[in-house]
Protein backbone atom coordinates (compact mmCIF):
# COMPACT_ATOMS: atom_id res chain seq x y z
CA UNK A 1 0.00 0.00 0.00
CA UNK A 2 3.03 2.61 0.98
CA UNK A 3 4.14 1.86 -3.00
CA UNK A 4 0.76 2.90 -4.16
CA UNK A 5 0.45 6.16 -1.76
CA UNK A 6 4.22 6.84 -3.50
CA UNK A 7 3.17 6.25 -6.65
CA UNK A 8 0.15 7.79 -6.15
CA UNK A 9 1.44 11.23 -4.82
CA UNK A 10 2.84 13.99 -7.66
CA UNK A 11 6.54 14.87 -7.92
CA UNK A 12 6.98 18.61 -7.88
CA UNK A 13 7.56 19.35 -11.62
CA UNK A 14 10.85 21.60 -12.09
CA UNK A 15 10.01 25.27 -13.13
CA UNK A 16 10.77 26.18 -16.32
CA UNK A 17 13.75 28.57 -16.85
CA UNK A 18 13.09 31.48 -17.44
CA UNK A 19 15.66 34.09 -18.70
CA UNK A 20 15.67 38.04 -17.96
CA UNK A 21 13.91 40.41 -20.00
CA UNK A 22 16.86 41.05 -21.79
CA UNK A 23 17.53 37.98 -23.12
CA UNK A 24 15.39 36.64 -26.37
CA UNK A 25 13.14 33.98 -25.69
CA UNK A 26 13.17 32.10 -28.92
CA UNK A 27 17.16 32.67 -28.99
CA UNK A 28 17.64 31.42 -25.58
CA UNK A 29 15.18 28.28 -26.40
CA UNK A 30 17.44 27.73 -29.70
CA UNK A 31 20.31 28.05 -27.10
CA UNK A 32 18.96 25.08 -25.02
CA UNK A 33 18.03 22.83 -27.84
CA UNK A 34 21.14 22.88 -29.29
CA UNK A 35 23.02 21.92 -26.05
CA UNK A 36 21.07 19.17 -25.58
CA UNK A 37 21.38 17.98 -29.18
CA UNK A 38 25.01 18.06 -28.48
CA UNK A 39 24.42 16.25 -25.32
CA UNK A 40 25.20 18.78 -22.50
CA UNK A 41 22.22 20.28 -21.32
CA UNK A 42 22.42 22.63 -18.91
CA UNK A 43 21.69 22.29 -15.16
CA UNK A 44 20.12 25.78 -13.48
CA UNK A 45 23.63 26.36 -12.07
CA UNK A 46 25.40 26.47 -15.66
CA UNK A 47 21.96 28.54 -16.86
CA UNK A 48 22.81 30.71 -14.04
CA UNK A 49 26.62 30.63 -15.26
CA UNK A 50 25.69 31.41 -18.97
CA UNK A 51 23.12 34.29 -18.27
CA UNK A 52 25.96 36.11 -15.98
CA UNK A 53 28.72 35.52 -18.80
CA UNK A 54 25.84 37.09 -21.20
CA UNK A 55 25.39 39.88 -18.95
CA UNK A 56 29.16 40.54 -18.55
CA UNK A 57 29.05 40.43 -22.91
CA UNK A 58 26.11 42.50 -22.69
CA UNK A 59 27.56 45.28 -20.40
CA UNK A 60 30.84 45.34 -22.91
CA UNK A 61 28.01 46.02 -26.06
CA UNK A 62 27.67 42.58 -27.19
CA UNK A 63 23.88 41.78 -28.23
CA UNK A 64 23.23 38.92 -26.54
CA UNK A 65 20.56 37.50 -29.01
CA UNK A 66 23.30 37.17 -31.81
CA UNK A 67 25.88 35.85 -28.94
CA UNK A 68 23.65 33.06 -28.09
CA UNK A 69 22.65 32.72 -32.27
CA UNK A 70 26.70 32.74 -32.75
CA UNK A 71 27.10 29.85 -30.10
CA UNK A 72 24.36 27.90 -31.43
CA UNK A 73 25.29 28.21 -35.04
CA UNK A 74 28.72 26.71 -33.87
CA UNK A 75 27.58 24.02 -31.64
CA UNK A 76 29.07 25.92 -28.67
CA UNK A 77 28.60 24.98 -25.11
CA UNK A 78 29.20 28.25 -24.08
CA UNK A 79 28.84 31.81 -25.07
CA UNK A 80 31.81 34.38 -26.41
CA UNK A 81 32.18 37.90 -28.16
CA UNK A 82 31.11 38.25 -31.66
CA UNK A 83 33.83 36.70 -33.82
CA UNK A 84 33.90 39.02 -37.57
CA UNK A 85 34.66 37.46 -40.44
CA UNK A 86 36.57 34.49 -38.50
CA UNK A 87 38.49 37.41 -36.14
CA UNK A 88 38.22 38.18 -32.64
CA UNK A 89 35.84 40.35 -31.04
CA UNK A 90 38.37 43.36 -31.75
CA UNK A 91 38.04 43.04 -35.49
CA UNK A 92 41.83 41.63 -35.78
CA UNK A 93 42.89 38.55 -36.79
CA UNK A 94 44.92 36.89 -33.89
CA UNK A 95 47.87 37.65 -36.27
CA UNK A 96 47.35 41.42 -35.79
CA UNK A 97 46.72 41.26 -32.15
CA UNK A 98 49.87 39.34 -31.55
CA UNK A 99 51.78 41.87 -33.63
CA UNK A 100 50.35 44.98 -31.68
CA UNK A 101 50.59 43.30 -28.43
CA UNK A 102 54.66 42.86 -29.38
CA UNK A 103 55.03 46.33 -31.05
CA UNK A 104 53.36 47.45 -27.42
CA UNK A 105 56.02 45.52 -25.39
CA UNK A 106 58.78 46.84 -28.07
CA UNK A 107 57.16 50.81 -27.21
CA UNK A 108 57.66 49.89 -23.41
CA UNK A 109 61.13 48.31 -23.31
CA UNK A 110 62.35 51.67 -25.58
CA UNK A 111 60.57 53.58 -22.90
CA UNK A 112 62.66 52.08 -20.26
CA UNK A 113 66.02 52.12 -21.82
CA UNK A 114 65.81 48.84 -22.30
CA UNK A 115 67.68 47.78 -25.49
CA UNK A 116 67.85 44.58 -27.12
CA UNK A 117 71.29 42.84 -27.19
CA UNK A 118 71.18 42.12 -31.10
CA UNK A 119 70.39 45.73 -31.58
CA UNK A 120 73.56 46.98 -30.09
Amino acid sequence: QNQNQNQNQEKPKAQRFAPPLWVDPEAWMGFETMRVKIRKPMTDRARAMIIKELEDLKAQGFDPTAVLAQSEVHSWAGVFPIKVNGQGALGTSKQAQLEARNAEVARRFAEKGVVDEQQR
